[in-house]
């Protein structure tokens, strides 16, 4: 019997690229190139401490509690140790250019755009049907019901205004502390929201970080965007 051969690895690219697969990996793969090269150009390095923690952190979530597990499960899928540690220095070096960009940019996407940093405390309870949501909110008027006492009633933690769906956040931030708002549709249902207190946005905050370290990927890809024509013959 003839064993048809393994298509050619560019045959496999190709075909991914038009489906349009390949695209992201590679932007993915060519921001994580240029945040290493980036870092290494201001002299940031990849602390030890922080690198066991993302080794011992790689490992429990693929459930590797000995290295011949860990050498077992990257043999498995073609992977060796040294790749594993470059890959990890990486991810160090990503880390430390986020921290290193939100301290030089931070203050400044901050007073660009305060109000998307504002942060609440919020609580929250899903109910099936708005229908529903309104007899919880008349229970609270009418009965004098606590929001604390309703059914349901979970903890949201902290969130800014610019991690709270667009509908949402405008009625979450017209309250005070104290203030409920809702009835809103949400995946789960019809949300009402306890504004539990106000805090002033921080500068280190999540949101924050994360606008910053996109906006800087962003820019450097777009300067410069992972070439294609290799794989369709144009260049």
């Amino acid at each position: 019997m003839t064993m048809t051969p393994p298509p050619e690895p560019l045959a496999l690219l190709r075909a991914a690229h038009r489906r349009g697969l390949l695209m992201p990996v590679l932007r993915e793969a060519a921001a994580e190139l240029a945040c290493v090269a980036e870092a290494r150009r201001l002299g940031v390095s990849a602390d030890p401490a922080a690198l066991q923690a993302a080794a011992d952190a790689f490992r429990r979530r693929h459930g590797l509690h000995s290295s011949e597990a860990t050498r077992a499960w990257l043999a498995g899928r073609g992977l060796s140790v040294a790749g594993l540690q470059e890959v990890l220095e990486a991810d160090t070096l990503v880390e430390a250019l986020r921290a290193h960009l939100v301290r030089e940019l931070g203050s400044v996407a901050l007073a660009r755009d305060p109000a998307r940093y504002e942060r609440r405390l919020l609580s929250a309870v899903d109910a099936a049907s708005e229908g529903e949501a309104r007899e919880l909110l008349l229970r609270m008027e009418d009965e004098g019901v606590d929001f604390a006492a309703l059914p349901g009633r979970r903890d949201l933690g902290v969130a800014c205004r610019g991690e709270l769906p667009e509908g949402h956040a405008a009625a979450v931030f017209a309250c005070r502390q104290g203030g409920v708002a809702g009835p809103l549709l949400s995946a789960s249902g019809w949300r009402l929201y306890h504004v539990e207190g106000e805090l002033p946005a921080d500068p280190s905050g999540t949101l924050l970080a994360r606008d910053v370290f996109g906006a800087w990927v962003t820019a450097r890809l777009d300067e410069s965007p992972p070439a294609m024509g290799w794989l369709d013959g144009t260049g």
